[in-house]
């Protein structure tokens, strides 16, 4: 059930990403006059409009979509920027690949920049789903998502139950049960 909330709750952030994407894109290529048939100022505006659009992600995904209720951890804003860095590769290559290599049917070429930037968009989905869920907006107690086999032995910790783990001092959690 809070998994279909948390679908729900992206779908919606993705289409408000998805407006500050196109929005900052056809302004810049608007301004410039430049981009409309891909290339390098398309890409340009492209990784642009990315960056305002991931700024907006973090705060709503962030505080609504999962919640994320616990401490803000300086780790938490490394795996948001790293996983959306893979996002950012696969949204801006395929949206430059397609606005650059893609033949427009004539009735659609004023559009062409926005259809490449929504075809970038569909294809990261899944993956930015995946990794805001089980790798960024992770609640401390709960595992991270490892790629590592053997990796994820302890859930997210505190700073506090880290240095103690590493100092090899047992751990009480609650009702005073000794964890180690």
């Amino acid at each position: 059930m809070r998994e279909i909330r948390q679908i729900k709750r992206f779908a919606v952030v993705g289409l408000l990403n998805t407006i500050v994407d196109l929005a900052v894109l056809n302004a810049l290529i608007f301004a410039t006059g430049r981009g409309h048939n891909g290339g390098f100022y398309f890409t340009i505006f492209k990784m642009i409009s990315f960056i305002a659009a991931a700024a907006n992600s973090y705060l709503l995904n962030a505080h609504w979509t999962f919640e994320a209720k616990h401490e803000r951890n300086p780790l938490e804003v490394v795996r948001f920027l790293a996983s959306s860095a893979v996002g950012f590769i696969i949204n801006v290559t395929v949206a430059s690949y397609v606005a650059l290599h893609g033949t427009p049917a004539p009735e659609l070429r004023h559009f062409w920049p926005s259809i490449a930037a929504i075809t970038g968009t569909a294809i990261g989905l899944a993956w930015n789903f995946v990794a805001y869920k089980w790798i960024v907006f992770v609640p401390t107690g709960q595992k991270l998502l490892s790629l590592f086999h053997g990796h994820d032995e302890h859930p997210v910790q505190s700073r506090e139950e880290s240095r103690k783990r590493a100092a090899g001092t047992k751990l009480t959690g609650k009702a005073g049960i000794v964890s180690r």
